[in-house]
């Protein structure tokens, strides 16, 4: 990566570009997917014809190429010799996986009545990938300031990240998905009692290929961060030390989502302003630290509010609810002749019990309105361990 530095008095300027070349190839099973009542020669029955899906199974090997250039430019500026301003911009990239560059079409039947936008019917989803894809570009900026005070330091920064062709899911619904699909060539799709390719409205038919939205997404925010060690104390004292960070996290994104009770050619809208997905808008850490006369502990207390997980109109969006976390760790270390020996207690989810949740998941609760609760995962609360190590 070439790369250049000035200094100007107190003032460092490092800059460079890197070029990127990156190759994929991969090669996965594909075959169709047919559920439902089985052909008498394939063992009848009801279930997943596994007879039919081997018989179109093949190995598909994809190879893509992805071209960048990388651009970082970094400063710092050192007002004195305990306060330094950094700042910087750098492009970044997340290129798309093979399978969403996969032209490769995947075809699913499930042929029995499911109840759906279009009543009572088969479902034939017909998904694929999309060679044309662009992989997403940010462009990153931060700045910063550190003051350091003895045996510690304070940081505060800014960031703002600018998004271009960010991923996202693009629905289609109605007999037009068929337009550049081969169906197998198989009694399933060559008419009744199966699907009628001439009779396309006798299954709701639906399918979706990844594209790049057209909207910019940002995401901005701040973060700030101290730590202290306070040997300035006297005695035991002196061992006592602090570590305090937050972080505050907004985000805009466009997303669309498939009405499809509507109109195949009118079912598809977007919403704009929305956050990212998993991206809690408030975030910290705060620690009580010892270290002195061979002890090395913390108490370590973590926070993240309630986020996105999936979202859906009308005030029904799924979201993760806020996590907080206690944990402690107390290490204390004798040092014979012949080593080291470590004796310590851990205990971690100190707030947790066993009948409370680790990951809870609710819908709704925009604007003030009521959260319901969908699910939970639990991992069985807190849990404490001690134990003995010798090193020699």
């Amino acid at each position: 990566m070439p790369q250049a530095r000035v200094d100007i008095g107190r003032l460092e300027i490092v800059g460079g570009v890197r070029y990127n070349r990156t190759e994929f190839s991969a090669t996965n099973l594909s075959f169709p997917v047919y559920i439902g009542p089985i052909l008498p020669a394939n063992g009848g029955g009801i279930g997943s014809d596994l007879i039919f899906q081997n018989q179109f199974t093949q190995l598909v090997t994809e190879e893509a190429v992805s071209e960048d250039f990388l651009p970082r430019v970094l400063f710092n500026f050192r007002a004195t010799d305990k306060l330094i301003f950094r700042g910087g911009y750098f492009l970044s990239v997340a290129r798309p996986s093979i399978g969403q560059l996969s032209s490769e079409t995947r075809i699913s039947f499930i042929n029995f009545p499911i109840p759906g936008p279009e009543g009572v019917k088969p479902i034939l989803q017909i998904n694929s990938g999309n060679p044309d894809l662009k992989a997403a570009r940010t462009h990153n900026f931060d700045i910063s300031a550190e003051l350091y005070r003895g045996v510690g330091v304070l940081k505060v920064g800014a960031f703002y990240k600018r998004i271009q062709n960010l991923l996202q899911t693009n629905i289609t619904n109605g007999p037009a998905t068929l337009a550049a699909v081969t169906l197998p060539d198989y009694a399933y799709f060559n008419g009744p009692p199966y699907f009628d390719p001439a009779n396309p409205s006798s299954a709701f038919i639906t399918g979706g290929s990844p594209v790049n939205s057209d909207e910019i997404a940002e995401l901005w925010g701040f973060e700030a961060q101290a730590e202290q060690r306070f040997d300035f104390l006297p005695g035991a004292l002196g061992g006592l030390g602090i570590y305090v960070n937050y972080t505050f996290t907004d985000s805009s994104r466009t997303d669309r989502y498939n009405w499809a009770f509507g109109p195949p050619d009118d079912n598809v809208f977007e919403f704009s302003g929305l956050p990212f997905t998993q991206q809690p808008k408030h975030s910290g850490t705060a620690a009580l630290t010892y270290n002195k006369y061979d002890i090395d502990a913390n108490l370590t207390y973590g926070y993240q509010s309630r986020a996105l997980s999936a979202f859906r109109p009308r005030g029904l969006s799924v979201y993760t609810e806020a996590v907080e976390t206690l944990d402690l760790r107390v290490a204390y270390y004798l040092r014979p002749s012949f080593g080291d020996i470590k004796v310590f207690f851990e205990a971690a989810d100190l707030l947790n019990g066993t009948m409370d949740p680790d990951v809870e998941t609710t819908f709704g609760g925009e604007l003030g309105a009521p959260a319901y609760f969908a699910r939970a995962t639990y991992l069985g609360g807190r849990s404490l361990k001690a134990g003995i190590s010798l090193t020699f």
